[in-house]
Parts: C-alpha cells; structure tokens; sequence
C-alpha cells in the first residue's frame, strides 16, 4: 500500500493534519495545507512526490526563492535519488528531464505559457501565501488559472486567515481543493529585545520594568509598548532627523505600512493585473 510503504521512511508517527492531506491527495484531489512554520509541511509534498514516482509520471515543486529551490533540490535528491530530481532556475539547469522537477514559481509560469510539462501528475506550490504579496503574488494567480485541470495542486502555506476563501477561488478557477488547516505551532516563538548596546533582554521582562534599556531614558523613556529605543519597537511619528548641512529639525515621517495601506485603499475589488478578488488574496495571520 502506498501510504504504508511512505508510513515507513520515517522514524515517527504523522501528525493527523498530514494524514488528512494525504488522504486527500490519495483521493485525487488538490489539497491547500495551512499550518505553522516547523509543523511538517513538507512531508505533504513529500508523499506526492512519493505517490508521482509510483505511478511514473512527473511533479513540479516550485518555490519563491533562488535559495530555497536549491535546498530542496539538494533535500529531495538524497531522499529520492539524484537521478529522480532535477532543478531549473534562472542560474541553474540540472536534470531537467527528471521526473522530479524543483524550479522557482516565474519558471513554472513561463512554462505553461509555451507548452506546459509532459506527463506532469502534481504542481507543488511552496510557500502560497506569497499569493497575497503587491509585487510577485499573481504569478501564482497564473500557474493556478494556467495549470491543466487533470493536474493536481498541493499548496503549501503559512498560517492565512482567509485559507477558506483562497480555496474557494481556487476550486472555481482550477478544480476543487480541500483546505486543510493546522493552527498549532509545534516551535512556540519567543519575542526578544535588543537594546542600542546589543544586550538581548526577554520581552516580558521589558514589559515589567526588570530591565533598563541602554538609550531608552535619552529617547524618550518608556511607554505603555516598551522603550522607544528599543530596535523591536517602532520609533514615534514625530522623528529626528540631520540634514545635510548639519542642522537638527523634527519631521513628520509616515509609515511604509501606512503608505501601502493607502495605495490598497485606492484600488477597487480587483488587484491590478489580478485574475483574483483582492478580498481573496492571502493575507498573513
């Protein structure tokens, strides 16, 4: 059985967010896994992978990054043998008949706008959520319209809040997708400040009032967010700054979140250049 045989690479039992997208891909369908970083997102894709090579067809794994592509080419080739994986990105071209095909997202979408990939079972897209970035999250938006409709997808993401209506929009331009969400974080993160003299200090103990900032008295002392000199927290609106003939003034200085939020603000239902709602379009949780 195929899920046993991949059950039995691994040392530990899976978690019942990855037998769920297992399940699914097993079923045939397209799964979107929304779950924290360190969680094992990973191994959804890795059973893909898995169940491509079974059958003899081929798998794209595509990534945002250069160095993350590279990573993986290097992960999956002592996985699954280095004669199975091949890379493709704007520097590198290895393998490239490969049945396993690691390869940066603007690769896979040039792709399928001159012909698309011979016997290509599943798209893996790593790191969805960039779906949601200004800049670069409609090449994702074309891989989904473009990709054929007898090829699965495996969306990999971080934690989204609107995990729901992202597969929404992808079942209607693709074909259905099931959600599948992992809100616990198995790596707890916690929040460290550092000061202007490089003493890193827990947050909590910033909040108390246990510890004394380095510069935090000259620059305004505290608040009820912790110290303004703090490199963590953000410095007040009203900042100083040295021109360059040397004299001091205050300035009003406006927030790039703030100047983006704006410019979003402008635009109507639709992102520009966008095939997706923009109130669909990933945003970080």
């Amino acid at each position: 059985m195929l899920l046993e045989s991949f059950k039995a690479r691994y040392s530990f039992p899976l978690d019942d967010f990855q037998l769920r997208a297992i399940e699914a891909i097993l079923d045939g369908k397209s799964v979107i896994v929304s779950a924290p970083t360190g969680s094992g997102k990973t191994l959804v894709a890795e059973f893909a992978i898995h169940a491509a090579l079974a059958s003899g067809r081929r798998i794209a794994y595509t990534t945002p990054l250069k160095a993350l592509s590279n990573q993986k080419y290097a992960d999956f080739g002592r996985q699954f043998g280095a004669e199975q994986v091949g890379i493709l990105t704007g520097d590198v071209k290895v393998n490239s008949r490969a049945p396993v095909l690691v390869m940066t997202t603007e690769i896979l979408r040039n792709m399928f706008y001159t012909g698309g990939l011979e016997n290509l079972a599943t798209v893996v897209l790593d790191e969805c959520h960039y779906m949601g970035d200004e800049g670069r999250g409609t090449v994702w938006e074309e891989i989904i319209v473009n990709c054929p409709k007898d090829v699965a997808l495996v969306a990999l993401s971080a934690t989204v809040k609107n995990i729901t209506e992202i597969a929404d929009w992808i079942s209607l331009v693709h074909r259905p997708i099931a959600p599948i969400i992992h809100p616990h974080r198995p790596v707890p993160l916690q929040y460290l400040v550092a000061d202007l003299s490089g003493e890193v200090h827990t947050y909590d103990a910033v909040r108390a009032g246990k510890v004394r900032l380095l510069a935090a008295e000259r620059e305004g002392g505290y608040n009820d967010r912790g110290p303004r000199a703090s490199r963590c927290c953000p410095r007040s609106s009203s900042a100083r700054w040295t021109s360059p003939s040397g004299s001091r003034s205050t300035k009003t200085r406006r927030s790039p979140s703030r100047r983006s939020t704006r410019r979003s603000s402008r635009r109507s239902g639709w992102a520009w250049g966008s095939t997706m709602p923009a109130s669909c379009r990933a945003s970080n949780g």
